[in-house]
């Protein structure tokens, strides 16, 4: 979905990545979405994906993904769920919201809030969930940022940010499916606050993968980042709340327990610098691992399966590149290390409080969230 003028042009590289996720969920190997046990479903009355767990569930995962792959989470962050959910015993339900990338980012966190109560209340009255099941927030990149917003009080407008035209409102979580304020409940993996511009290399680096040795993939790309960058500087453009507002809210909130989630490869993570400024006693649980910022996300298409099925449809997006030359070569595509991932949601996994899980990073202040009875 492309956005016009200078934010279009701006958010275009975003929009990029999304469209080329929406291409590799039609193609993708895995679940049938029919809402099976271990695969994704999409709430009709929220918008949110929700995936059923192999059992009845002690839990659910609020999931917010980081800027253009959290378009399509249940695609680029499948393999991290769902094997979150099998390393805590296979209870665990997960709820993941999709959203486009825009400047309002308190907005955006509203609407997700709103969104896993509703998918909440829905699924729980349809699969008869527990009305105690543990709740775990996580995000990925920006999507960390946006549980961030929803865990504090973000009022729109104090840094002069756009309103839209409908004046100054009040943006804040008001509990329920979701909610995560003081509560220990927070992961954070790759925090991201940057500015728009910072915010670049993320796509650049996913569509690259993607597209790799593809006849002029990379002077597209090229072009796309240039017209981005121009965009950006010739307009002024920036996230509400920009990284500095975030930190100010933060400072200022009754926020604790926060678990953070690094890797030691990671130039994109900025959970260091930020709660060195919004204060390191709201820090309950950190760990650095292996990898870099992608590291959550893991992607693997079987060659034979995907060759087999591309419409021509498919050959006139920006995926184009990747299927042609899955075509000729046969080969199994994937984006991702699976091993880094590993590491990962066993260390998730342990925070949670699962017994045996965790342990693999350099981590510290490690908080134990769940009792005996539910692991």
């Amino acid at each position: 979905r492309r956005g016009v003028g200078g934010e279009g042009s701006a958010l275009a590289p975003f929009q990029e990545l999304s469209e080329t996720l929406s291409t590799l969920d039609l193609y993708r190997a895995g679940g049938s979405g029919d809402g099976a046990a271990g695969t994704w479903t999409l709430c009709d009355e929220s918008g949110a994906w929700v995936r059923l767990p192999d059992t009845t569930p002690w839990g659910v995962v609020y999931f917010i993904g980081g800027a253009g792959f959290g378009t399509y989470p249940h695609v680029a962050y499948d393999s991290l769920i769902s094997k979150l959910s099998e390393a805590c015993g296979g209870g665990l339900a997960a709820i993941a919201w999709p959203y486009d990338v825009g400047l309002n980012h308190a907005q955006i966190a509203k609407d997700a809030a709103a969104g896993f109560e509703t998918a909440l209340a829905r699924f729980s009255e349809q699969e008869s969930w527990s009305p105690t099941l543990k709740e775990f927030s996580v995000g990925h990149s920006l999507g960390a940022k946006l549980h961030l917003i929803n865990a504090v009080d973000v009022r729109e407008g104090d840094d002069g940010a756009n309103d839209d035209g409908e004046g100054q409102s009040e943006v804040k979580s008001e509990g329920g499916g979701g909610s995560v304020k003081s509560s220990g409940n927070l992961a954070l993996i790759s925090l991201n606050n940057a500015g728009i511009a910072d915010s670049l290399p993320l796509a650049l680096r996913f569509l690259s993968t993607v597209n790799a040795g593809a006849a002029g993939a990379a002077q597209q790309l090229d072009f796309i980042m240039k017209l981005a960058k121009t965009a950006i500087e010739a307009s002024g453009l920036e996230f509400y709340p920009s990284p500095a507002v975030t930190e100010a809210f933060v400072a200022d909130s009754e926020l604790e327990n926060v678990a953070v989630f690094r890797f030691n490869d990671d130039d994109l993570d900025q959970s260091q610098t930020f709660f060195d400024a919004a204060g390191n006693e709201r820090v309950g649980f950190e760990t650095e691992l292996e990898g870099q910022h992608l590291s959550p996300i893991y992607i693997k298409l079987s060659a034979e399966k995907v060759a087999e099925n591309i419409p021509d449809e498919a050959l006139n997006t920006p995926a184009a590149p990747f299927f042609e030359n899955l075509k000729s070569s046969k080969e199994a595509f994937i984006v991702g290390d699976e091993p880094t991932l590993d590491a990962l949601v066993d260390e998730l996994a342990g925070w949670m409080g699962v017994p045996g899980r965790g342990g693999k990073g350099s981590a510290t202040r490690r908080v134990a969230l769940l009792t005996d009875s539910a692991s």
